[in-house]
Parts: C-alpha cells; sequence; structure tokens
C-alpha cells in the first residue's frame, strides 16, 4: 500500500470595501508533499480472504503505483493551469482527479474531500457558484464526520461558500453561513482570532449591502474592539489593525471615524519613533489622502501631504523609493484634483524618477498605477426627479457620451451622442465629465491623452403627467 500525505495552502478571501464583491483574491498551486512511499509487504495483519501468488501481488502493487501516478501527474497538471489562471482547462482535470481520488481512497476519505475543495475554487474562479457550493458540503460534511461540530478545517470552505452565497445575492444565506464560520473560528482558534475579524469584515459589508448601514458599521466597531484587544502587547500589529480598519470606514463614508484611527497611529508613531519615523510618511499620506477621497479641498489634506514631504526632504537616504513614490502619485492626484495653479505632472513625473533602474527602465509598478486614466475626482449627475426600481412610477432614461482625457487629466470633446428623454439629463452628465478629473496615462514617464472614451448613465425618472397619459 502507498501512503500520501496531501497539504493544502490557505487561500484568501477578499471584499472590495468600495464595490461590495466578495471573491477570491488568490489562488496558489496547490502542492504535494510526498512523504516516504513505503510498499507493505502481504504479512500485513489484514485478512486475507485467499493468498496470493508472488505474481498477483506484483499485479496489484503495479495497479496501486499506476493509479497513484496518475493521480500525481493529474495533480502536477492542475497546479501548473491553477497557476497560470487557467481554470477552464483546470476544471476537466480538477473533475477527473476527484474521480480518481474517490476510486483510490473512498467517499469518506480525507483525499477525497481535499479533492473537492479543489474543485469548488476552481468552480468558484468560473462563475459556478451553485455547483461550488455543493462541492463544498462534502468537504463540510467529511470534516463534520471526522472531527465533530466545531472542525477547524471547516472555517475556509463555510467562508468560501458564503462567497458563493453573496454572488448569488442569496445575502441572507451568505450572512448567516459565515456567521458558522465565526462561530467555529471562536471556539477552535479563541475569542481574539483574526480570522473571525476578517469574517466580520464579510458580514459588515454585506449588511451595508442589504442597506442596513447602521448594523454594518456597528458589527465594524465590535470587530475593531476586539482587535484592539487581540493586539494589546503588540505594536506592529496594532498599528496594522488601525490602518485597515481606518480604510474600511473610508471605504463606508465615515471620514471622521476613519481619520481618528489615523490620528491614533499617528500618536502612537511620534511616541515610540519619534517625529522623523520613516513610518509616519504613510499616515500623513492616507490622512490626506482621505480628503481627496472625500472629495473634499481641505488644506489639512494637503497640509499632511505635505508633512510627508518635508520628513522626505529632510531624510532622503533613508526613506524607502516606493514610499517616495507613492508619496509623489498623491501629491499629484490632490493638485490635479483641486488645483487651478500647480500642476500635479510634476509631482507624476517625481515619482517615475525615483523609481528609474539604473539600465533606464522603469518597475511594474508605474505601470500599474498609470497604465489607464484613474479619477482622481469624480462628480456624479444630478440626482433630481429621479427614482429607484421599488418606483413602479419609474420610466427608464438613458445618456451616452463620448470624450477624450488629455495629457493633464482633463477632459476634452465631450459630445452627448444619445439621449432619452432627449434634454432631461444631457446637462448634468456633461457637466459631471466635464469636471471629473483623472491621474493621467503616462508611459516611460511620458504623459499621453487616452484613446475616445464613452460614459453610459442609465436611470430611472419619474415621468410627467403627460407621459403617464
Amino acid at each position: 500500500m502507498l501512503f500520501l500525505r496531501v497539504c493544502y495552502p490557505e487561500l484568501e478571501i477578499v471584499m472590495n470595501l468600495k464595490k461590495p464583491k466578495i471573491e477570491i483574491k488568490k489562488f496558489k498551486p496547490i502542492r504535494w508533499i510526498m512523504g516516504p512511499i513505503l510498499l507493505l509487504s502481504y504479512s500485513m495483519t489484514f485478512a486475507q480472504p485467499l493468498p496470493m501468488s508472488d505474481s498477483e501481488e506484483d499485479e496489484t502493487d503495479d495497479i496501486i503505483y499506476t493509479n497513484l501516478r496518475s493521480i500525481l501527474e493529474s495533480r502536477e497538471e492542475l497546479a501548473n493551469l491553477i497557476n497560470e489562471n487557467a481554470f477552464a482547462e483546470a476544471y476537466p482535470i480538477a473533475f477527473g482527479l476527484t474521480e480518481m481520488l474517490m476510486m483510490e481512497f473512498g467517499e469518506e476519505s480525507e483525499e477525497y474531500a481535499n479533492g473537492m475543495q479543489d474543485l469548488a475554487i476552481i468552480q468558484r474562479n468560473l462563475g459556478l457558484y451553485e455547483d461550488s457550493i455543493q462541492s463544498l458540503y462534502v468537504v463540510i460534511e467529511y470534516n463534520y464526520n471526522a472531527e465533530g461540530s466545531f472542525s477547524e478545517k471547516n472555517i475556509f470552505p463555510l467562508q468560501t461558500m458564503g462567497a458563493n452565497y453573496y454572488d448569488l445575492e442569496d445575502y441572507q444565506a451568505a450572512f448567516t453561513t459565515f456567521e458558522d464560520a465565526r462561530l467555529i473560528s471562536r471556539r477552535t482558534l479563541g475569542l481574539l482570532n483574526e480570522v473571525q475579524l476578517e469574517i466580520m469584515r464579510y458580514q459588515s459589508n454585506l449588511l451595508i449591502q442589504r442597506g442596513d448601514i447602521e448594523s454594518g458599521i456597528a458589527l465594524q466597531n465590535e470587530a475593531l474592539r476586539l482587535a484592539r484587544r487581540a493586539s494589546s502587547d503588540d505594536y506592529d500589529k496594532r498599528i496594522d489593525f488601525l490602518y485597515q480598519y481606518a480604510d474600511w470606514f473610508f471605504g463606508v463614508n465615515q471620514w471622521e471615524r476613519g481619520r481618528g484611527l489615523l490620528i491614533q497611529v499617528l500618536d502612537m508613531q511620534r511616541a515610540y519613533e519619534g517625529e522623523e519615523s520613516p513610518n509616519i510618511i504613510r499616515t500623513y499620506r492616507e490622512l490626506g489622502t482621505s480628503y481627496r477621497r472625500q472629495q473634499f479641498n481641505d488644506q489639512n489634506g494637503l497640509g499632511y501631504l505635505l508633512r510627508a514631504n518635508r520628513i522626505i526632504s529632510r531624510n532622503p537616504d533613508t526613506i524607502d523609493a516606493v514610499e517616495k513614490a507613492l508619496l509623489y502619485r498623491d501629491l499629484g492626484d490632490w493638485y490635479t484634483a483641486f488645483s487651478r495653479v500647480t500642476d500635479g505632472g510634476n509631482q507624476y513625473l517625481r515619482a517615475w524618477e525615483v523609481l528609474r533602474n539604473e539600465d533606464g527602465s522603469y518597475p511594474e509598478i508605474l505601470t500599474e498605477w498609470f497604465a489607464e486614466p484613474v479619477p482622481v475626482i469624480q462628480r456624479r449627475p444630478n440626482q433630481r426627479g429621479l427614482t429607484n426600481a421599488e418606483d413602479e412610477r419609474g420610466l427608464p432614461g438613458i445618456v451616452i457620451a463620448d470624450y477624450f482625457i488629455d495629457e493633464t487629466g482633463r477632459t476634452r470633446e465631450i459630445e452627448i451622442i444619445e439621449s432619452s428623454p432627449e434634454g432631461f439629463k444631457d446637462g448634468t452628465v456633461y457637466a459631471s465629465i466635464r469636471d471629473t478629473r483623472y491621474r493621467p496615462i503616462m508611459i516611460d514617464a511620458i504623459p499621453m491623452s487616452s484613446d475616445k472614451r464613452t460614459e453610459t448613465f442609465s436611470y430611472l425618472y419619474i415621468p410627467t403627467l403627460s407621459e403617464m397619459n
């Protein structure tokens, strides 16, 4: 008999706070860890119905070896496809692998359950949410039977199942499933475990997505209290938690709450690291940027960014180059968004310059920042006269506009190409495009104009009496 051990690395589920969506952020290839491959002799203590000849034993060993070799080969191929995000190609292999695992080890084996978990993740990546849920039920049932109601191994499958329910817009089932995962985490990992905090973040976003903003914020405040207790003796972890929760509160427009947490970080850094600590640059930068994210042209925002810049100017050789580039990028975003005098382009060029390699090339991170126009302040069309889908009176309307973005991040050549009802929202859509500012495209430190872009504004409006008749 051959002995195999399978190791499954953790997969991370995240929810985008700005546009709530739970998704598998990263899928790492599954690694097989081979223990000693032991060929046990037929003198094992298992009772044999009939003694086998040497040739029969050799034939049985060959079959076992061939089957397990097929499993290993399929596993290796599957890992390579997953590493390439080729989930469509990986799906039939994963499905076939589960069949082989079932035949070799049985439906109630750990190997089969682990194979089904892999299949569920692939199904999820392909948008086969209901199939993924069914696969995860197999995993959860196995862990339940093998280790009891509070098996720690069920935390991840339940999180993934909750994500599937979310994408199917079954928010109640998603919330309940996340709650089950949270309960198990509390029982197995302790009341202050970090997995629980992650689950509570998903639940908070679910509540907000359903329109229960007050409950979502309350749950996240509870999570913050737990995070403080969990990090009471760990300075770095406390700082990291405060950054995370500040960003979450910014994502749900709780600007003062988020800034209050960053001020706490700033006070801790000043007390323990000193006024010139390189770590303070990030705190100043995130404080300043929060005002722009709020679309609030407050001098406190620019002031925080300039304080970070002064620390860099006084300590140019001790500050990480990426941290410098991040600040220059965010200063460029501020000036592009709010200033009529100072051009953000100079700051963007500084970001490119500080990260330029010795051979004159530029790192990939700059392409990520500047490959496409990024709105640094976004104006919305006026909502006057509009309604929502719950209003039976609502009639559909649409405005479609073309425009370009120039090298400074401003929109040009705006043209309304379709409008219904004609003229009803043309003016406000035109103004919103005109007043929106972008971080421009840059290629090898050269600002570029965009290709023609099309904006579609769909809405429901309250009809006039004549339209109703």
